[in-house]
């Protein structure tokens, strides 16, 4: 099936991807995109028949939901999905394949609406095999749960001092708190990739909704980075346009870092970033905050006040490091650029993805700001603390392939976020062959 005739005034485009054939529904919808309606757009798009799809056979995972070893929820929420890119992603190691052909029911009927490839001797899976001995000798050395825990401490603790302190200095700490909030945030997401564990309610704890993080950034974003499949992309439109789309408005080629600045500090407050379609137990964790202000003395308006205040610094801070830590560049592969020939699920994710090198080997700026980041998309489920192990093993399958992944610096992916926003021309080079490798920068 041909794809969708590109359109002007906003209106549906093809993807430039070979293999997204159909344009994807959620986007055709007039309604927000949630967590909810995107799966329900897969369910419609991904010819899985409501079961679940691998490749281009069909499985009846059911019986197999209550022993899953991640838990229930990966299951229950992608039934009547493909679920290639997770299923590949998600297991490095293991029997996974061997316990998924005991639950083989037909092949597919229809081609998989997806932009990439497995193939056995293609770059993920050559990578994927050389990193699983890598990580059965490299122990998780245990620093992430310390410094979540820390992270979410301190950020109550300043909280309920902020609250306490009259005048400006109560407003500054708490505006502290808000900071730690982020930090707290950025660091829980290694927790909510993983298989259920109490940690990753730190998420909720951070005024958002686990459950939409976890389809939004995970079950979309992580597998189709910067492509029509990545809701990550168009939860944030029509206010920040990533794409490079012809007919933006004029504001964001003089004005764009306003624009996202207004956008980053109202999101959270204003539901923007994550919907909450059914509220959950965990989806009240936020109030901690608030009673913290009111058990240190605060009169009930001045926490209230200070409690908001908290939310919407925490939230400039959030998509200031999200939206900038590693997607975002002209030189960034978004969709309705040239893409590359070989459509390898690990080269796209190399494409739509950019190192700093200035964060070092430092834990706490890793886990903090989303450094690793390439790593980090290859290998999604892996602690983020354990994925420095993995670079010689990545160095050495790029060079086998000849790719190029360059490392950038913080102010350069920073500046390059708004003028990602401001471009309307598409990049008609597909990402290069291999340059240089800069393995260099990563060093230093």
């Amino acid at each position: 099936m041909a794809p969708r005739e590109a359109q002007d005034n906003g209106e549906a485009r093809a993807s430039t991807l070979p293999g997204l054939w159909k344009y994807p529904s959620h986007r055709e919808s007039d309604g927000a995109v949630t967590g909810p309606s995107y799966l329900d757009s897969r369910r419609r798009d991904d010819g899985a028949e409501g079961l679940w799809r691998v490749h281009d056979k069909l499985y009846d995972l059911e019986p197999f939901v209550q022993r899953h070893p991640g838990g229930e929820h990966w299951l229950r929420s992608t039934k009547g999905m493909d679920i290639t890119e997770l299923f590949e992603s998600h297991h490095v190691t293991g029997r996974a394949p061997e316990v998924l052909a005991r639950h083989w029911v037909r092949d597919a009927t229809q081609p998989r609406n997806s932009p990439y490839t497995f193939l056995e001797d293609g770059f993920y899976r050559t990578l994927k095999r050389r990193a699983a001995p890598v990580l059965a000798a490299t122990p998780d050395p245990g620093v992430a749960p310390r410094f979540n825990d820390a992270l979410v401490a301190a950020s109550l603790a300043c909280a309920g001092l902020g609250a306490a302190v009259p005048g400006a200095a109560g407003w500054l700490i708490v505006a502290l708190a808000g900071v730690l909030v982020s930090w707290s945030a950025v660091c829980a997401h290694n927790f909510t990739h993983r298989r259920d564990n109490w940690r990753m309610y730190y998420k909720s704890l951070c005024f958002m909704s686990l459950s939409d993080w976890r389809v939004s950034h995970i079950l979309s974003h992580h597998m189709y980075p910067n492509t029509l499949l990545d809701i990550e992309i168009s939860m944030h439109e029509p206010l920040l346009q990533f794409l490079p789309t012809p007919g933006k408005p004029l504001i964001y080629k003089i004005a764009s870092f306003f624009v996202f600045t207004f956008y980053a500090a109202t999101a959270l407050l204003l539901g923007v970033r994550h919907r909450v379609t059914r509220l959950r137990l965990e989806d009240f964790l936020p109030l901690l905050y608030l009673g913290a202000m009111l058990a240190c003395g605060a009169p009930a308006l001045r926490a209230l006040a200070m409690w908001l205040f908290l939310c919407v610094v925490h939230s400039l801070v959030f998509h200031f490091i999200g939206l900038t830590a590693a997607h975002h560049h002209p030189d960034i592969f978004h969709d309705g650029d040239a893409p590359r020939e070989d459509r390898d699920w690990g080269l796209g994710q190399l494409d739509a993805v950019r190192d700093r090198a200035d964060h070092g080997t430092s834990h706490f700026r890793v886990l903090t700001s989303y450094g690793d980041h390439a790593l980090h998309h290859l290998f999604p489920t892996v602690d983020h603390c354990r994925l420095p192990a993995l670079y010689p093993v990545l160095y050495q399958t790029l060079e086998e392939f000849g790719v190029e992944y360059r490392f950038s610096n913080t102010w350069e992916l920073f500046v390059g976020a708004f003028k990602q926003l401001a471009r309307t021309e598409p990049n008609p080079r597909a990402p290069a062959k291999l340059i240089a490798l800069g393995r260099h920068l990563r060093s230093e």
